[in-house]
C-alpha cells in the first residue's frame, strides 16, 4: 500500500460552515443567544425587558463578536489562548543530569563505588594572563585584519586562536 506525507498546509484547513465562518466562529456567535435567554429567564424581573438586562446582553454579544473576528488567519480566541499560555509558561528551566526520572531501574541500584568514585574540584580561577598580555590581546582583537579560528572537540571543548590576516 502506497503512503504519502500530507503537507501541513493541507491538514490545517478549517471547514467553512456559513460563508467564510468556521464552526468555531459560528459557535461563538450563537453562544450569546443562549446567554441572553438565561439572563431574561433567571434575573428579576423575569421575562421582562429591563435596562440592565439589555445592557448586559449587548455587552456580552459585542464581546463575543470581537472574539469571533479573524486576524491573520486565526480567530481572536486562538490568539488569546496563545497569549495566556505564553504568560503562564515556565520562566526558568533547570536541568539536572542526576535526576532519576525516566531512567532504567538498573541505574537505581546503589553499588559500593567508594573506591572508584573520583571527585574533581573546579576552582574559579582568574585570568592566567598578565596585564600586559591582556592589553596586547585586546589590541589584537580590535584590529580589523585579525581573524578568529574556533575548533570544537567531541567532548564539548573549544580552542580559540587569533591570527593576523593580510587584506
Amino acid at each position: 500500500m502506497r503512503t504519502r506525507i500530507m503537507p501541513a498546509q493541507i491538514t490545517n484547513v478549517e471547514d467553512k460552515i456559513a460563508g467564510s465562518l468556521s464552526f468555531t466562529q459560528v459557535f461563538i456567535l450563537i453562544f450569546p443567544v443562549f446567554f441572553v435567554l438565561v439572563i431574561f429567564t433567571v434575573f428579576p424581573p423575569k421575562m421582562q425587558i429591563v435596562l440592565y438586562k439589555f445592557l448586559l446582553s449587548l455587552f456580552f454579544s459585542i464581546f463575543m463578536v470581537i472574539l469571533a473576528l479573524r486576524i491573520k488567519g486565526k480567530i481572536v480566541v486562538d490568539w488569546l489562548l496563545i497569549l495566556i499560555s505564553y504568560c503562564f509558561r515556565a520562566k526558568y528551566y533547570v536541568y539536572d543530569k542526576n535526576v532519576m526520572f525516566m531512567r532504567p531501574k538498573s541505574t537505581l541500584i546503589k553499588k559500593d563505588m567508594s573506591n572508584t568514585l573520583k571527585v574533581r574540584k573546579y576552582t574559579n580561577k582568574k585570568s592566567a594572563l598578565g596585564l600586559c598580555h591582556q592589553i596586547t590581546l585586546d589590541k589584537l582583537i580590535k584590529e580589523k585584519n585579525t581573524s578568529m579560528i574556533m575548533t570544537f572537540h567531541k567532548k564539548g571543548g573549544i580552542n580559540v586562536a587569533l591570527q593576523k590576516t593580510s587584506r
